[in-house]
């Protein structure tokens, strides 16, 4: 846990750490100050999972208004992104009134699935 802590810099203290992996040797002693360059590397990694907004084939999201994991504030993001890239026509964003991390019940399932079909022309 401490490493993950210093990756995402909430720990950069310049102090030694005992570093040890799940199920993996223990790796010696690690200074905090090239655990705080790791954060640089992560956050450069994380730029590869980056959306372009550019959609080749329809997309369809069903995402609840109340997801306390992926809150619903992203939709109205990604719908810009995709309108920069002209893509708007490829993208439906289905929201549905509900709490939790996709609590989605049979009737919206089939929604969302009745406008991927639709849009694909079938």
């Amino acid at each position: 846990m401490m490493i993950a802590r210093s990756v995402l810099g909430l720990n950069c203290a310049r102090r030694p750490y005992r570093v040890r992996l799940d199920g993996e040797e223990e790796l010696g002693r690690v200074d905090a100050e090239h655990l705080c360059d790791l954060r640089g590397t992560a956050l450069n990694n994380v730029k590869s999972y980056e959306t372009t907004g550019l959609l080749s084939d329809s997309l369809i999201t069903l995402h609840t208004l109340a997801d306390p994991v992926v809150t619903y504030c992203q939709e109205p993001l990604y719908a810009a992104k995709v309108q920069a890239q002209g893509s708007s026509s490829q993208l439906a964003q289905i929201p549905t009134l509900a709490y939790g991390h996709f609590s989605v019940n049979a009737a919206q399932a089939k929604t969302a699935l009745l406008v991927m079909l639709v849009k694909a022309g079938r």
